[in-house]
């Protein structure tokens, strides 16, 4: 099976590449989108995986390289729906999306049916920060006007993706991203659930540690029932972050992935309780320390507050879903 990554960043595909041969041996070649003028850097490939390139340039017209971050990888990652290079079935990826333990294929694809992941409900969506949440909340509302499901499938892990879905998701949505900022994941799966779901599992939360990389950047809706791909992130490895010490604790429990999502949650606990800095930009942590006692109130009564009332929504939404099967 192919898998495709979009990087930048030599040194994080490396050792993601590393993980990925590790716990995913089903993986059988690699396609890297990279700037043209990074290829030197990332020659080392090859040495690790067998692997092609296809350069930014190539996907983006020159009139829409002057891009948001959210719009570029939208147009980067749709384009690939038309390439010759990319499989008619691909697992789509990030560089820094890490698998943490062996990966069964038929996470992604079983009996004959895909499976696929979100991690919230668009229409909860309130951040307003960055070019990533207006990209949700646009995605919310064209996927709501044109009358699709509007979960956000942003879960920072892999995720399996058919070609030709993927190109007819591209064509339904062009009025919109030729304008707007939209997330690839949301308008590719809920789209795919709608006019081909009978290719589709039922989609299941996402199976993600670290997302979001900061616990106080927002609430989280639905509480993953396993983590088997790490939301990789240097910061969080840094000094004082919650995997500084990461290797004294892996070499304690003998279970590297177990480790991290001990160390994880203890971070969550003492973040949310205004014990300990949340991990995030430098600019954040500066604002943090300048406000810290209205930080931290702010943090724990609205996070703990929001997290409960997503989570009632999402039961409500599941029991009003209930009723409206029943004969």
């Amino acid at each position: 099976m192919q898998i495709v990554y979009i990087s930048k960043r030599p040194d994080i595909l490396h050792d993601t590449l590393s993980s990925l041969i590790r716990f995913m041996p089903f993986i059988d070649g690699a396609v890297i989108v990279i700037p043209r003028n990074a290829q030197p850097e990332f020659e080392y490939v090859n040495d690790l995986f067998p692997a092609s390139f296809i350069y930014d340039e190539s996907l983006i017209r020159n009139d829409r390289r002057q891009l948001d971050h959210q719009s570029r990888d939208y147009m980067l990652r749709t384009a690939l729906s038309e390439h010759p290079t990319i499989a008619d079935e691909f697992i789509m990826s990030d560089d820094d999306y890490r698998p943490l333990t062996m990966i069964d294929p038929a996470l992604f694809r079983e009996a004959g049916k895909y499976h696929s992941y979100y991690f919230y409900e668009l229409a909860d969506w309130i951040n307003n920060e960055t070019d990533f949440d207006i990209g949700q909340q646009n995605t919310y509302q064209v996927l709501k006007y044109l009358k699709y499901p509007h979960r956000s499938f942003a879960s920072h892990m892999p995720q399996i993706i058919n070609k030709e879905i993927f190109n007819e998701s591209k064509k339904c949505f062009s009025t919109y991203s030729d304008r707007l900022g939209l997330c690839e994941w949301s308008t590719y799966f809920n789209y795919a659930h709608t006019r081909h779901a009978e290719s589709f599992h039922p989609a299941q939360p996402y199976k993600t540690l670290c997302w979001p990389d900061c616990v106080t950047c927002w609430p989280r809706a639905f509480e993953p029932d396993e983590y088997l791909f790490e939301n990789f992130s240097p910061r969080l490895y840094k000094e004082r972050g919650p995997f500084s010490d990461i290797a004294a604790l892996e070499a304690r429990f003998d279970d590297p992935r177990f480790a991290k999502i001990l160390a994880w949650y203890h971070h969550e606990i003492s973040a949310l309780q205004g014990r300990s800095l949340d991990t995030n930009t430098f600019a954040r942590g500066v604002a943090y320390r300048l406000a810290l006692p209205l930080r931290r109130l702010k943090d724990v009564l609205w996070l703990r507050e929001r997290t409960e009332i997503l989570r009632l929504s999402d039961r409500i939404r599941k029991i009003e879903r209930l009723i409206e099967r029943k004969p």
